[in-house]
């Protein structure tokens, strides 16, 4: 075997011996030589290995969840990848918005060709591995954009770098047909994955309204105008299966049990629960007009009333039984609605108003809900829609009317806003805070290693654990192989097991992905040692 030359910092390090894994793998090696990792906080380690970690607390050295239960998300938490997605409705482009500065990253068509209205997007999700996909509503189609930054984007020309937009006045052509289907070979801009025209069996998902991300990461879409729910493969685009619905589908979110809340267009007091294998489809009469839709961390279901001044919520084992519908303070209506880390709740105050609404919620000494408590209206810009939660905890707003985004501090009441595309929409996850810390309360930790030798044959990973698995909680790892970093990008990843030999893994480098996840709020595994061989 070759000699691995992989480095932390300055110290080349190799070592004999196995590493033993406390969840019970018998994971030594023999002769087999191995670059270990041991701190994961290392700065020579994250530079040296490109380590990129989103969601997971590190500042003990190992691997781990950190808590969802006593305290918001904070920014050295990086509970999910610092960007938000806007759906430009009125251009037929989405913006890639960073966090922390405001600053427009990326501007991209939905669509190849077509007017600027053609595709009119209206939705974003953010999957589990930081893309976006977005629904127009002036179609039936889905669009799935790569995240730069986390390698997700393709090198369709060779050139050897990524070919993507640079800012919001850089957006790349795409050429073509609205019926194009899958068809992005002539989309310039490299980061754009994905084109699904949503058809199958005789069902269609008219005017997408409904995008949201399930726990295994497929995308769940539906439309306004038809009676009909999707399952998307979140890699090749491909639709796994397709149901005929009782109500069409205005949005939604996923639970942690994988069922699917989704919200009628008609707006006629009901809620429909759709099992995450479509086989059930049950229509739940509320008495309450729901509009936007939300869930917090507790699993409860939030619900907005735009005809009105109410909001609502309710538990999922008992949606009747459980339903309090409250009343906003000096705001007439209500469309968007999010939860926080703290499971406070914020509202958007429709287009015709320019507020945000800010309630927190109360629990008796048992722990049982017993209602809300209004917190603040902030001013934002003009005919806020949609509304989310970064991973700092901070609270945005698209703005529809005035074309730009409101960042919200609610400890400090501070505003700022930023422009822009045309009529920017969204009653969805732009943030990606719901599939990663409520649908699936996840953290990811990705490595590259160098073997410095083209077509090389990697033996095997192993992982330790510093107790054995709590119950609810898991640790995947996944795996992929190319001769040149670029290439990474357009491999799939292949799941293993702790220490058995991987089978036809060859290439210079190794992309290592370590995926942790828990049930519930506090459980979480802690992963000690990561062993490449």
């Amino acid at each position: 075997m070759k000699t691995l030359k992989i480095f932390f910092g300055s110290l080349l390090f190799i070592a004999i011996t196995g590493c033993g894994s406390s969840g019970g793998d018998d994971s030594s090696s023999g002769g087999d030589e191995k670059v270990q990792v041991t701190d994961f906080s290392d700065p020579a380690v994250i530079n040296d290995y490109d380590v990129k970690t989103v969601g997971l607390d590190a500042t003990s050295k190992s691997l781990k969840l950190p808590s969802a239960n006593t305290k918001a998300f904070s920014s050295k938490d990086e509970s999910t990848f610092p960007f938000i997605w806007i759906a430009n409705s009125g251009e037929s482009t989405i913006s890639k918005i960073d966090v922390n500065t405001g600053d427009e990253l990326g501007r991209y068509k939905t669509g190849p060709a077509g007017s600027t209205w053609t595709y009119n997007p209206s939705r974003t999700t953010v999957d589990q591995d930081g893309n976006v996909w977005v629904g127009n509503r002036g179609g039936k189609t889905v669009t799935k954009i790569g995240l730069k930054e986390w390698d997700q984007c393709i090198d369709r020309n060779g050139n050897g770098v990524i070919d993507t937009s640079t800012g919001g006045t850089d957006v790349r052509d795409w050429t073509g047909s609205k019926e194009d289907g899958l068809g992005v070979a002539n989309a310039e801009d490299e980061c754009i994955l994905q084109h699904v025209i949503l058809t199958k069996d005789g069902l269609t998902a008219d005017a997408v309204r409904l995008v949201a991300i399930d726990v295994d990461n497929n995308l769940i879409a539906g439309g306004s105008s038809s009676n009909a729910i999707f399952k998307v493969n979140p890699v090749t685009g491909v639709i796994i299966s397709a149901a005929a619905t009782s109500k069409s589908h205005y949005g939604g979110v996923v639970d942690k049990h994988g069922n699917i809340w989704s919200m009628p267009s008609n707006h006629d007091g009901t809620v429909q629960k759709i099992s995450g294998d479509f086989s059930k489809n049950e229509v739940i009469s509320l008495g309450h007009n729901g509009y936007g839709i939300a869930i917090d961390k507790y699993g409860k279901v939030w619900t907005t009333e735009i005809w009105g001044n109410r909001f609502s919520t309710f538990d999922p084992a008992d949606p009747v039984g459980s339903l309090q519908v409250f009343t906003q303070t000096d705001s007439s209506s209500a469309q968007g609605i999010a939860t926080d880390g703290n499971g406070d709740v914020f509202i958007a105050g429709s287009l015709g108003g320019s507020t945000v609404g800010h309630y927190r919620q109360k629990f008796d000494a048992n722990g049982n809900f017993t209602g809300i408590t209004f917190v603040a209206n902030y001013t934002v810009g003009s005919g806020p829609t949609g509304v989310a939660v970064d991973g700092n905890g901070l609270v945005w707003s698209s703005n529809y009317y005035d074309s730009s985004v409101s960042r919200i501090d609610p400890v400090s009441g501070d505003v700022d806003t930023y422009p822009v595309g045309l009529n920017p929409y969204n009653y969805s996850d732009m943030t990606g805070n719901v599939v990663r810390n409520i649908t699936k309360r996840q953290g990811t930790w990705e490595a590259t290693f160098d073997s410095e030798e083209n077509d090389y044959a990697w033996i095997k990973v192993a992982w330790a654990l510093k107790v054995a698995l709590p119950k609810g909680t898991s640790v995947e790892v996944f795996v992929k192989a190319a001769n040149e970093k670029i290439a990474l990008n357009g491999e799939i990843y292949k799941e293993i097991e702790n220490a058995k030999d991987l089978v036809d893994i060859k290439g210079r480098y190794l992309k290592v992905k370590v995926q942790l996840a828990s049930d519930d709020l506090i459980s979480t595994p802690e992963v000690t040692e990561v062993s490449v061989f």
